[in-house]
């Protein structure tokens, strides 16, 4: 069967990594195709092949529906060509051309769209453009259980909707180091460093640890925050306890070293970097936030859940994590044993199933 993942850019945000995984997982056993608006320094390795539109995004307003009739063309064409039987796409400028897709030339394409964060949380003219087309599609998949009451709002019924986790690679969830080899002290942090993700929240609460032996903090990732982050820790007296690497390569040996893990966005969708941690087995602290951690933790059990924008109570868990090495053990290995149900090998059947 030919397949088709459509999606905006090959640039490193989590659903390009997710689109990555399923193209390289499905492309075994069928064609694969991976169409992009813009197909410009990929970060991750796609399986089958790779069809650049050349369409990427305009910034003036005024030719935003003129590139919309153009991506609408190119794609119709490309799914025809290459007699593509599903597709798949991701993120909202996709999945509103593939609806297009469907139901004005390929009304015998099976297709599916993937919403990948807070429905509630999208913009206007994003909730807009999901009650218009959204409804033409044959599937709607969603990361969590709370995503679908939430896009059930925007008109979109409930029995229209599939609930599928990010899928884990398998060898995220090999040669797990043990509770002892982790780095006493070491908090990590990994995301975009923008203010959806309140790593300032993340600041303000290390600040106020007091345990004997001062921990250090690293946060992984760039962003437009990272001037203002820095300052920040310079003015809370951190700033030689807190490190900001950048984008790394090598996240995984990042995670086998912390001795927690923390969260604390916003808002998300299903996050793959508090999943990865869960796999590696580190200790998780996050927010509550809409829609994925509390579907993915189990307070007290697995992981901390914190209130979001609270820095005292996020300071409480990272502290019981530091001092409480047997709890934090324990909710490190019920962790990991949450991340199995993650695997690859049972998530990415699901994305060909029901359609």
């Amino acid at each position: 069967m030919s397949i088709a993942f459509i999606i905006p850019t090959l640039g490193g945000g989590g659903a390009e990594r997710v689109v990555s995984h399923l193209s390289l997982y499905h492309s075994r056993s069928h064609r694969v195709l991976v169409i992009t608006w813009d197909g410009r320094d990929p970060a991750y390795t796609f399986g089958g092949e790779i069809v650049d539109l050349g369409l990427p995004a305009l910034n003036a307003l005024i030719g935003k529906p003129w590139r919309q009739r153009q991506r609408y063309k190119a794609l119709v064409n490309v799914l025809a060509a290459h007699q593509v039987k599903q597709a798949i796409a991701f993120m909202e400028s996709a999945g509103v051309i593939l609806a297009m897709a469907k139901s004005r030339a390929l009304p015998e394409l099976r297709t599916t769209v993937s919403v990948r964060s807070s429905p509630l949380a999208l913009g206007r003219i994003a909730r807009m453009q999901i009650r218009r087309w959204y409804p033409l599609v044959d599937r709607v998949v969603m990361q969590t259980s709370a995503s679908v009451a939430q896009i059930s709002k925007l008109g979109i019924p409930a029995n229209r909707c599939t609930v599928v986790p990010n899928p884990l690679p398998t060898d995220w969830l090999q040669s797990v180091p043990m509770f002892a080899e982790r780095e006493n002290g070491l908090i990590l942090a990994v995301g975009r460093l923008d203010p959806v993700k309140e790593f300032n929240l993340l600041l303000t609460a290390f600040a106020r640890l007091k345990t004997e032996r001062l921990p250090s903090l690293v946060i992984l990732g760039e962003g437009p925050m990272r001037s203002v982050l820095m300052a920040q820790a310079q003015s809370l007296g951190i700033a030689d306890r807190v490190v900001f690497p950048g984008r790394v390569t090598d996240v995984r040996a990042w995670l086998d070293r912390a001795r927690v893990f923390v969260m604390t966005s916003r808002n998300e969708g299903f996050p793959n970097a508090l999943a990865e941690a869960m796999a590696r087995g580190c200790p998780v602290i996050s927010t509550d936030c809409p829609t994925g951690p509390g579907e993915m933790i189990e307070h007290g059990r697995s992981g901390w859940l914190v209130p979001v924008g609270d820095a005292a109570a996020l300071a409480n868990a990272m502290t019981e994590a530091l001092l409480d090495a047997k709890c934090a053990e324990t909710f490190g290995y019920r962790a990991r044993l949450r991340a199995e149900e993650w695997a690859i090998d049972q998530i990415a059947p699901r994305w060909l199933e029901d359609v």
